[in-house]
């Protein structure tokens, strides 16, 4: 399984739900849901894949929490495979 097999998988079903991926190099996807969608999203995503997830009002602070989450899960603060985090304001 190669990292744009992983990238085909999940573009299509965030398109299929009124969202957008983006395929960032290496081993980095984006993927921008409505709120409402993103607890079915994580759902079926492989379980190998580590996912930092940022839910905000706010586009850029939304991308902030997501990369800060993932940074916890790479750095091993973390044992989850995938991090949420909220915007507080």
């Amino acid at each position: 399984l190669t990292i744009l097999d992983v990238y085909r998988f999940i573009s299509n079903y965030v398109f299929k739900h009124n969202g957008i991926a983006s395929y960032l190099g290496g081993d980095n996807l984006l993927a921008i849901l409505p709120e409402e969608e993103y607890k079915l999203f994580l759902e079926i995503i492989p379980t190998y894949i580590k996912a930092g997830v940022g839910i905000s009002h706010n586009s850029r602070k939304a991308l902030e929490l997501a990369a800060r989450a993932l940074s916890m899960i790479r750095s091993g603060r973390v044992r989850e495979n995938i991090i949420v985090l909220h915007d507080s304001s």
